[in-house]
């Protein structure tokens, strides 16, 4: 009798769990999509005495919720919490690599220090996985401009074992100090060609097809110039020469336009 008394109790307590978690849903959905709102995210001590060695799973949890959380709709695209998704999933299993990697390649344009110290994390640990080494390396070019520490990088990944033939012919170039753009090009196309993952690939594709749009406008600034005798000021001058029928939007939203010899650059 006590038995199903006990049922019972169980029983409605799980119920009330359910009924409350419900209410609370309803009353914060409005804030989740909100500049205010930002999960609540436990440090990894906590999580490593409470999760009964269970920190291979937890780690693969972590991990999707950054996923999750990166690929979200949000209002404000403030990622506070990334980096400590991040940054858990690879203290509750630091033999877990991918989270290293994409700490490197994702936090740069959110929070870049934080995306390199887990990255270098994960080298540090001597993780066998040459991305991360490879998109360490590519976020110093790109958002640092630090050759030095790039040239380091692309030599350590191109140096770990299983990496891709071509990661060393872009190493060797990367010393001999080719144009800027077709350096990242070479760097973003690797990263496209050599990745499963698609949120890696949807980046680096949109980097790739922005550099061919800073392509198509200095070529198209150089008609302009043949044809009037003076540089474009800004990109509405190539449509109302009727050089381009329209200015194509870029996929970050960046604001162009053309320096005095013609050169597109960022505003």
């Amino acid at each position: 009798m006590k038995k199903h008394y006990l049922i019972i109790i169980i029983l409605l307590l799980l119920t009330a769990v359910v009924l409350t978690q419900l209410g609370f849903d309803k009353q914060s959905k409005a804030f989740k999509a909100s500049a205010a709102y930002q999960p609540l995210v436990a440090s990894s001590d906590t999580l490593k005495k409470l999760n009964l060695g269970l920190q291979a799973a937890l780690s693969d949890y972590f991990w999707l919720q950054a996923i999750q959380y990166y690929g979200g709709d949000r209002a404000d695209h403030n990622y506070q919490k990334l980096a400590d998704y991040l940054d858990l999933a690879t203290e509750l299993d630091p033999k877990f690599s991918y989270p290293y990697a994409f700490a490197a390649l994702i936090l740069p344009s959110e929070k870049i220090d934080q995306g390199y110290a887990i990255a270098r994390k994960g080298i540090d640990r001597r993780i066998p996985d040459w991305q991360i080494a490879y998109y360490l390396a590519a976020s110093y070019h790109i958002y640092k401009h630090d050759k030095p520490e790039a040239a380091k990088y692309f030599d350590l990944a191109a140096r770990t074992p299983g990496a891709p033939s071509e990661l060393q012919t872009v190493s060797a170039a990367y010393s001999a100090k080719p144009n800027a753009r077709q350096t990242a090009r070479a760097i973003w196309q690797a990263i496209y060609d050599s990745s499963s993952d698609e949120l890696t690939r949807g980046r680096a594709k949109n980097y790739l097809y922005f550099y061919q749009l800073l392509d198509l406008f200095d070529q198209s600034s150089t008609v302009y110039k043949q044809k009037n005798g003076q540089w474009p000021k800004q990109l509405n001058d190539l449509v109302n020469a009727d050089i381009l029928r329209s200015v194509p939007e870029n996929p970050f939203g960046l604001s162009l336009t053309f320096d005095a010899d013609g050169r597109v650059v960022i505003e």
